[in-house]
């Protein structure tokens, strides 16, 4: 992996459902995070954490049931990390409220863009 990478994945779950997601490289980063989720079940509701592994760093943050999460590489400061996924979340937020069903909602375009600018705004 090359260093300063940044963010690399980010998704946002209810329970183990993958509400959206989007991977700016390869990897087994969907996998990765519902490991690091289930054995994190017991968190409480408005935890922020952060884990270590190899290279990478995984960042997540809930919000009640809601969880929004990052992979970084692991040079990627954590302060920036949780104002990406506040922010994620916020996106989110007025996105939900935004469409008319569960079903419209297709945020992967958003978090898509947002770790785009997220490159340039958080590094």
């Amino acid at each position: 992996m090359n260093t300063g990478e940044g963010i690399l994945y980010c998704s946002v779950f209810k329970g183990q459902q993958v509400l959206s997601n989007s991977s700016s490289v390869n990897g087994n980063f969907l996998e990765f995070s519902l490991k690091v989720l289930e054995s994190a079940g017991g968190a409480s509701s408005h935890d922020k954490v952060t884990y270590t592994s190899g290279n990478y760093m995984l960042h997540y943050m809930r919000d009640g049931a809601t969880v929004y999460l990052c992979v970084t590489d692991d040079e990627f400061q954590r302060s920036k990390a949780f104002l990406f996924l506040s922010d994620i979340r916020r996106r989110f937020i007025h996105y939900r409220k935004q469409s008319k069903t569960a079903e419209d909602v297709t945020f992967d375009s958003v978090i898509s863009d947002q770790m785009v600018t997220g490159k340039s705004r958080y590094n």
